[in-house]
């Protein structure tokens, strides 16, 4: 699922990329429309009969011509200038939306490390608390074993080791703080105190 949510928003990104440069073609397109233009045009005829040629003689005869034309129209300087600017505008929106797009994929990544890092203190302190509950059973059954405790203390012991070490429940808090994570939420806190 959030390797999908990536590769979506990878090609996000490459779809805004492209827009942008895009976008600085038609600006520069529209930048031109403000300065004069100049045209070269070549044309070469082998007819027969040439129209080029006067008299017109029934025979095949070559002819060529070039033309340069310099073209100014100081009225679409306006025009021009209002279109670049507005291609200016819809190209910083885009790389607006780029760097949003960017910041909340960081922030995604973020939050699913500090998820997984919680994931990984809770299973500590559920390895922890195991640990404390096995030797304060075992401890307590020795106790019983020389005469110095009750079978109460055992039993309550057991409880808590075996509330301690219940998978089915351990299994759930760090499933629950891995999937936290994964889907890049942050993390629960589930505490496995008694």
């Amino acid at each position: 699922e959030y390797t999908k949510l990536v590769d979506d928003q990878a090609a996000e990104l490459k779809t805004l990329r492209e827009s942008e440069k895009s976008i600085e073609g038609l600006v520069s397109l529209a930048k031109s429309e403000a300065h004069p233009r100049l045209d070269v045009v070549g044309n070469y005829i082998y007819a027969n009969p040439n129209p080029r040629i006067f008299p017109q003689q029934n025979r095949f005869d070559g002819v060529w011509d070039v033309s340069v034309m310099l073209t100014w129209r100081p009225t679409a300087i306006g025009g021009a200038n209002a279109v670049a600017s507005q291609q200016e505008a819809r190209m910083a929106e885009l790389r607006a939306q780029r760097r949003a797009l960017i910041e909340g994929l960081r922030l995604e990544v973020t939050q699913a490390a500090q998820g997984v890092s919680e994931a990984d203190a809770t299973l500590d302190a559920a390895q922890e608390a195991l640990a404390a509950a096995y030797e304060s059973y075992r401890g307590r059954r020795e106790l019983f074993r020389i005469g110095q405790g009750t079978l109460v203390d055992v039993n309550d012991a057991e409880v808590a080791l075996t509330f301690r070490f219940d998978p089915l429940r351990l299994g759930a808090a760090v499933a629950s703080q891995v999937q936290a994570a994964s889907a890049g939420v942050g993390g629960l806190s589930v505490t496995l105190n008694g």
